[in-house]
């Protein structure tokens, strides 16, 4: 460990991502686009296999708090002989 020399840091080598690092990543990505493009679609194809062949299950529940009150239409027979009912 000891013979090793260290390797001074240059101040032009620099962590920050420059506009130049990101064209060259898409770039990258462009020249691979048939690779992009095949799993893209076997992601849809089997996306939609296991949407279209998988049984709907539902689940619903509901809380339902009922509460007696006095209703003032509901004694008054003439109000529902007037509307029609």
């Amino acid at each position: 460990m000891a013979d090793q020399p260290k390797t001074p840091v240059s101040p032009q080598v620099s962590d920050e991502i420059t506009l130049r690092d990101i064209f060259d990543s898409v770039r990258g990505l462009l020249a691979r686009w048939p690779v992009l493009l095949l799993s893209s679609f076997v992601g849809v194809v089997v996306a939609f296999v296991f949407n279209r062949y998988t049984a709907d299950t539902y689940k619903v529940s509901a809380t339902v708090a009922v509460e007696e009150t006095e209703n003032p239409l509901a004694s008054s027979i003439d109000g529902m002989l007037n509307l029609g009912l």
